[in-house]
């Protein structure tokens, strides 16, 4: 050891030597990998000069079809480009078939990308440039799989705003395979030589023949000229990310005329910060309290209370010196007779067709707040089934803009259907009262403008709407019985003509008669999915379930109720109504002392038909 000690010393001072420098020792090398064994692309674009976003850091510049935008990529040192639906790049590859072949047989593809959301298909890359074919890779709508119909897809799916780092290894006649931030993902069906998987001169990237494509993120694409090996995809390495600890994006909780919850997720246990301000220069600025998961994360959560009613203001969040991003919002307005509106839903537990829905309501409602009856995620102690949906579309689509309040369903929190106290850790709920002296498992009550929202939480029912409980309390205090109007929100119905044995015996003997004695306006519910409406003792009994797949196959009766009007074969069925077996969400304008309740009707693939029905309420 020793000896060879000497030698290596021996030769450092030769290389010493007249100052000659040498080389730092590179990590990959220490790690087995060479710089030499990385293998070279052919053509590649990284989109780091936001000037000229078409510049080929090798090969030839792309042209643009359509229109583009300069973005943050991963990290601060990598520049990304954001394309959208109907936009396009044509690019040229510079490889030649090999002999009697017509088209590139072997080859291989990187892609450094993110997408936002699965509300349509991501085509990747297209070898037809006539563009009059479906593309050759895909991120598949709704699951978020990557791969095409005649290769098969990846069991594995691509998580919403996570930045990824897919590879397409093609050397038709003998492989087709696909790896996901250095893991192989798919052993896919092979394809011919010189099949449409065969590289013409040039190629399309991110383009579909007929709209089934949508907004994505993109750091880099690199086209290299061989089927690259697992060696090789090694030596590549994974995509360096930004070491931002924030991974869910600040949303919105609990509005008040003065005050707002402002909520975000990281990866790290230290305090944040919330710079708020009427500008966006901000001007003042709040602790948040942190709380680890029951995933491991960490909710930060910032309680703003010094605002003025129903102003405008702009917030940002900061960890570790890591800004998120902006945030608007209008508090509470003070007027006790102010107009305003809600949106609300329930049983949202799959992206398709909600991710369409979710955006509806904040680009075309554009609510003060939403409401939900709960069922808003698959299994609420998930953070991977909170990651599908409830993170991507309600903290974000919805909660990144107006603030949402839930009432908790058993999807949500019932242990029986994988449910807990995680997707809990989510939220704020309104506290002055709440049936559970912390305000994190319990029913509670929400003023606004003068009107009561009241939601029962699914953990609680039984108990809190016995005789003399915490339920009919709040519903006979002044302050409930001096409102414009009393909405209720309870995720089980009392009375269903469909999925019938669904009902709970502690909601159907108790909520009618304390709704129709303290004179509750309508109790809004889910659970079925589907609508039905009836109107019992001056109380509109209203299910929206519509959220996600409809209950097709659930029997309806064997009860068949005579106030409820509006459901199953009904004479009072609105047209093209199908049963109520049509996505739906519900808005609520108030206005003075007139309250309106709408029906929204939906495709099975999110998008929007029309009002279908309006309930009319008076105070």
């Amino acid at each position: 050891m020793k000896k060879v000690n000497l030698i290596i010393l021996f030769i450092l001072l030769i290389a010493c030597k007249d100052n000659t420098v040498i080389a730092s020792v590179n990590n990959d090398a220490m790690n087995g990998i060479s710089q030499d064994s990385i293998p070279a692309p052919v053509a590649q674009w990284t989109f780091d000069d936001a000037t000229d976003l078409l510049h080929a850091t090798i090969g030839n510049n792309l042209v643009l079809h359509g229109t583009h935008k300069a973005i943050d990529g991963p990290t601060k040192e990598n520049g990304a480009v954001r394309i959208g639906p109907g936009s396009y790049y044509t690019a040229k590859h510079n490889l030649t078939p090999q002999a009697h072949q017509t088209y590139v047989n072997e080859y291989s593809v990187l892609f450094d990308f993110r997408i936002t959301g699965i509300d349509n298909w991501h085509p990747l890359l297209q070898t037809n440039t006539d563009n009059n074919e479906d593309a050759e890779l895909y991120i598949r709508y709704p699951q978020g799989s990557a791969g095409y119909s005649t290769t098969g897809y990846s069991y594995t799916k691509m998580g919403i705003n996570n930045w990824h780092r897919l590879i397409m290894v093609v050397n038709n006649g003998s492989e087709y395979t696909l790896y996901l931030d250095g893991k192989k993902i798919l052993t896919g069906k092979v394809q011919e030589v010189d099949s449409k998987y065969g590289l013409r001169p040039e190629l399309l990237l991110f383009a579909d023949n007929n709209g089934e494509d949508d907004w994505i993120d993109v750091a880099q694409v690199s086209i290299y000229g061989k089927a690259l090996t697992e060696a090789d995809i090694a030596a590549v390495g994974p995509l360096k990310l930004s070491p931002n600890p924030i991974i869910t994006q600040p949303w919105l909780q609990n509005v008040t005329a003065n005050g707002i919850t402002v909520m975000w997720e990281s990866k790290v246990p230290e305090t944040g910060t919330l710079h708020y301000g009427a500008t966006q220069e901000y001007g003042k600025e709040i602790a948040s309290s942190v709380v680890k998961t029951n995933a491991g994360t960490y909710i930060h959560k910032a309680v703003i209370t010094d605002l003025e009613p129903g102003s405008e203001y702009f917030c940002q969040a900061k960890v570790n010196g890591y800004a998120s991003d902006e945030r608007s919002f209008t508090t509470a307005p003070s007027p006790p007779d102010a107009s305003f509106k809600v949106a609300m839903w329930s049983d949202s537990h799959y992206a398709s067709p909600w991710s369409k829905m979710a955006a509806y309501i904040v680009d075309t409602i554009q609510p003060n707040f939403v409401f939900n009856a709960g069922d808003i995620s698959n299994s609420g102690n998930y953070r991977y089934d909170l990651g599908t949906v409830f993170l991507p579309y309600i903290c974000g689509t919805i909660g990144s803009q107006v603030p949402f309040y839930t009432t908790f369903g058993n999807h949500d929190v019932g242990a029986r259907w994988g449910g807990g106290d995680l997707i809990r850790q989510y939220h704020d709920l309104p506290n002055e009262v709440n049936s559970d002296p912390n305000a994190f498992d319990g029913s509670y009550l929400m003023m606004y403008s003068n009107v009561a929202f009241i939601s029962i939480d699914w953990n609680k029912m039984e108990e809190d709407l016995q005789p003399d409980g915490w339920f009919e309390t709040v519903l006979q205090s002044e302050q409930v019985q001096n409102a414009r109007f009393r909405f209720v929100f309870i995720h089980c119905a009392p009375y269903y003509e469909r999925w019938q044995k669904a009902e709970q015996a502690a909601v159907k003997d108790n909520l009618p008669n304390m709704a129709e004695k303290y004179k509750v306006d309508a109790v809004f519910s889910g659970h079925m999915h589907a609508y039905e409406r009836g109107v019992k003792g001056n109380v509109q009994y209203i299910t929206i379930g519509g959220g996600s797949y409809m209950d097709e196959g659930e029997p309806v009766g064997p009860v068949i109720y005579d106030h409820i009007v509006v459901g199953t074969e009904k004479e009072n069925n609105p047209d093209n109504f199908n049963n109520g077996l049509t996505n739906n969400i519900m808005t609520l304008e108030v206005d003075g002392d007139k309250a309106a309740i709408s029906l929204h009707y939906f495709s099975k693939a999110g998008d929007y038909w029309g009002i279908i029905e309006t309930i009319e309420i008076s105070e």
